[in-house]
């Protein structure tokens, strides 16, 4: 099957999980820190600072034999305090976009993986005020971004920071059988999508239709459901490095072995996912 007869196959990059540096000291603080500072969960490491090495790790989608990258551009870290923009931390994704794009990559962004600044507090998909604030700052990163992106995603599983958050308590706001909450914040989560959606600026990159799929699992299993998605545009494959923290993915393509940054999957794995 020729490429762009199926979904494109995107590499995710979770930042909160693998960039290292939030919720700790002066560093940015998301929507974990209160329970990472309790001693509820442990919080994300990255011994080797790969916020500072993006393009390293970017540079093995190539050899997967992946279509592109769907990189999250954190939230918490792009804006540490309300209206307080952090012009480098652009910067340096900027670079990572322009390097895949270099490479021949498709680039897809998502605004928001699985955590967002501690500011817009635990209940933030509750609150009437975190629309407003999340439209500026897709807009900020449309703008900023411009001419690296190829689509948007504005949430990357907004069902499960419901269940997640509302149903099981496993994520912020830590809730359990909270019906009537969980189906406002969903209510909220569409209208932002839409929002997303109809804006001007991002409307043209806005991406609704994708679908998020583990990289585990026999090879076979593997690419029997590949082979079977439809009605999607693109194909979320997490992850491209496992990371670590309470949104780390069950496994990675790439790992840090003998002082480099190196592909991890068996032959098998990569045939399927080519």
């Amino acid at each position: 099957m020729r490429v762009s007869e199926r979904p494109l196959r995107l590499a995710t990059i979770d930042g909160y999980a693998v960039e290292g540096g939030f919720d700790h000291g002066d560093a940015p603080a998301t929507c974990y820190s209160a329970a990472i500072q309790l001693g509820h969960i442990e919080g994300p490491k990255s011994e080797e600072n790969l916020f500072t090495q993006l393009g390293p790790v970017i540079s093995l989608v190539p050899e997967i034999g992946l279509d592109g990258i769907a990189l999250t551009v954190e939230w918490a870290r792009l804006e540490p305090r309300v209206d307080q923009v952090n012009e480098a931390a652009y910067e340096t994704y900027a670079e990572a976009l322009r390097h895949a794009r270099s490479l021949g990559l498709f680039c897809s962004v998502v605004l928001v993986d699985s955590a967002w600044p501690s500011w817009l507090g635990p209940e933030a998909w509750l609150l009437p005020w975190t629309f407003e604030r999340l439209t500026t700052h897709a807009r900020r990163v449309r703008e900023r971004l411009d001419g690296l992106v190829d689509n948007v995603v504005p949430f990357a599983h907004a069902e499960e920071l419901v269940r997640g958050g509302f149903n099981d308590g496993s994520r912020p706001p830590w809730r359990r059988r909270a019906t009537a909450d969980g189906a406002a914040a969903r209510d909220q989560l569409e209208r932002l999508v839409r929002r997303c959606a109809d804006d001007n600026v991002l409307g043209p990159l806005a991406r609704r239709r994708i679908r998020e799929l583990p990289v585990t699992g026999p090879a076979s299993a593997l690419a029997t459901t590949l082979a079977s998605v439809r009605g999607v545009d693109d194909i979320h494959l997490r992850s491209l490095v496992r990371g670590s923290g309470p949104t780390a993915s069950a496994a990675g393509m790439v790992a840090w072995r003998e002082e480099r940054w190196q592909v991890v999957l068996g032959d098998d794995v990569r045939e399927a996912l080519a």
